[in-house]
């Protein structure tokens, strides 16, 4: 069962008008996943003041408990000042809460020290070193942001080009990301200089990089299939994908048909090329069915899981004792798959 976060009174650090946050004093994410997410993205313990519109996430005391990885981490703010004695106290609260709802027979030594953390980024860190992110690799996502922001502040379209050039081997598929988000963040902002701006760096880099063609060969598959999107078309672009992610992307995609007409299809490509002799060419559409058949698995999986979710954050909010607070808390998560299960749900009860 989740911890609920505690409403907490403060006042705003703002505007200082009373204002009441729900304050998470014990972040599991063992029960509920989506947690981690939040405290990765700074979104944690936030808040949007309703006085003066600003937002913030407060710091405050936490335990961070993942039993699948033993961990058991304390944040302590350093600017709160709290005394030793009143840091074992808190933290023995919080230690305690989460011991008394796992078995005695189940409970293992890395809750009775839990590790304490006094900044948010050493923590942060920790979690990440825990999923195998080294610092190394937190050091190479930074020295990417820096490259960003110094691409897109070269106006001049010869400097950009000739700045592409000299860190051509530093630009991968996250890079690309980081530049999506950043365009999509221009977009909805209506910034239409910045996002003009922003769209002439992504061309150069399609043109220019290795990554870039990788990148511009998977959108010129998802158009194909989109402007045709039936089952020869996604199999034609499946077997013309020259490496796996454009295949996930097209498959991520395509997945509603991947059904038992579209291995069919796949099937009778295979025996004609086994009786036109091209062993070769059976061989690789063999292949690709394998592959097709784990990616489809891996996606039915991972949108089970979400499901899931999903459906137990409904439950949950369901039974909220304050709802208002409890969306707020999870204002994140409420999606299309959460609606499209509420709505479910509806029918269900009127039916």
């Amino acid at each position: 069962m989740p911890f609920p976060p505690v409403p907490t009174p403060i006042p705003c650090p703002f505007c200082r008008a009373q204002i009441v946050v729900p304050i998470r004093q014990v972040v599991d994410v063992t029960e509920e996943p989506q947690l981690k997410s939040a405290l990765l993205s700074g979104r944690l313990n936030a808040f949007t003041c309703p006085h003066c519109h600003n937002s913030g996430a407060l710091a405050a005391p936490f335990l961070y408990h993942d039993a699948t990885k033993e961990l058991a981490f304390v944040f302590m703010p350093l600017e709160l000042g709290v005394r030793e004695a009143d840091q074992q106290r808190v933290i023995g609260q919080m230690t305690k809460a989460v011991m008394s709802r796992i078995p005695a027979e189940k409970r293992k030594a890395y809750l009775i020290q839990p590790k304490q953390f006094f900044t948010m980024q050493s923590l942060v860190e920790a979690v990440l070193e825990a999923d195998g992110v080294t610092k190394a690799m937190l050091a190479a996502q930074e020295a990417k942001l820096k490259l960003l922001e110094q691409l897109i502040q070269t106006t001049d379209n010869a400097g950009q080009q000739a700045l592409i050039r000299e860190h051509a081997a530093e630009f991968d598929m996250q890079f690309f990301q980081m530049l999506n988000l950043t365009l999509s963040s221009a977009q909805a902002d209506q910034a239409e200089p910045e996002f003009r701006a922003m769209l002439g760096l992504r061309n150069n880099l399609l043109e220019m990089t290795e990554i870039g063609h990788k990148v511009k060969l998977q959108e010129d598959a998802i158009r194909a299939f989109q402007a045709k999107p039936d089952r020869e078309t996604l199999l034609a672009q499946l077997i013309q994908a020259s490496d796996s992610e454009t295949r996930q992307v097209l498959l991520t995609v395509g997945r509603p048909l991947l059904d038992y007409p579209f291995f069919q299809a796949l099937t009778a490509r295979i025996e004609a090329a086994n009786k036109a002799g091209n062993k070769a060419e059976a061989d690789q559409l063999i292949e690709l069915r394998k592959e097709i058949l784990a990616l489809r698995e891996k996606l039915d999986t991972a949108t089970k899981a979400l499901f899931d979710q999903r459906t137990n954050l409904l439950r949950e909010l369901m039974v909220s004792e304050n709802l208002d607070q409890a969306i707020a808390a999870h204002a994140s998560e409420l999606d299309e798959v959460f609606f499209s299960i509420l709505e479910a749900n509806m029918q269900n009860a009127a039916q």
